[in-house]
């Protein structure tokens, strides 16, 4: 993109002010949408990020509940249509211990473990952009992964959805980039099954859900 420096701006806003000229308040030719128009323009963009990830796990009758957490780090890569529409690609993983925070037959249960949470998806990502603030939102399908030892579980494609802030500082110290930062929340996997529970002879429901809280920055080349 385009780098504007400072005495470039202050000779095109002389001229601006010596020609008369001005932008209408309202409409797509205003100095507020050809703002927006500039700083999301289309191109591809990359990003690195903090990544919280939470597993809750609930069952009916308290046989188990709790929370499996994670630190991790965020990758993601896309790109922007126009102003208000993307494609992305997400691959976040924990690298610290998890923790493990439950309750198991009404007896509080918490360590932490050598396992490690991870999930990759593919989004539509359509946004609405005022300035340089954009709100955006997430739809698309992925896949959780959780490990410990060497006990793996992968889910099937399941529906993800999120939603997200996000704020373009303009050019960046990096030459042909503009930096943004981002800022949102996922639900990664939802699911509700039925089972067997023998100790008690009756049919419980274990409820499963995965979320994550990103922060991070935003390359756009």
């Amino acid at each position: 993109m385009k780098k504007i420096t400072f005495a470039t701006a202050v000779i095109s806003l002389i001229g601006t002010f010596a020609m008369g000229d001005s932008f209408p308040a309202e409409g797509k030719n205003s100095y507020k949408a050809q703002q927006s128009e500039a700083y999301y323009e289309d191109g591809i963009y990359a990003g690195i990020g903090y990544s919280y990830m939470n597993a809750n796990i609930d069952t009916i009758g308290n046989v188990l509940s709790g929370d499996i957490t994670g630190h991790g780090i965020s990758l993601l890569a896309g790109y922007q249509m126009t102003s208000y529409f993307a494609f992305e690609a997400r691959y976040s993983t924990t690298l610290s211990d998890l923790s493990v925070d439950t309750t198991l037959n009404d007896i509080d249960v918490g360590n932490s473990t050598n396992g490690d949470m991870s999930n990759i998806g593919l989004y539509i990502k359509p946004m609405y952009t005022s300035g340089r603030v954009g709100l955006y939102g997430l739809l698309g399908i992925g896949k959780i992964k959780l490990s410990q030892d060497n006990v793996s579980v992968t889910s099937n494609t399941e529906l993800q959805w999120g939603l997200g802030m996000l704020w373009n500082g303009g050019d960046s110290l990096i030459p042909n980039t503009d930096l943004s930062l981002y800022m949102d929340y996922t639900r990664l996997y939802q699911d509700s099954e039925s089972f067997l529970n023998y100790s008690t002879n009756g049919i419980n429901r274990i409820d499963v859900s995965v979320d994550s809280i990103n922060v991070g920055l935003i390359w756009k080349f």
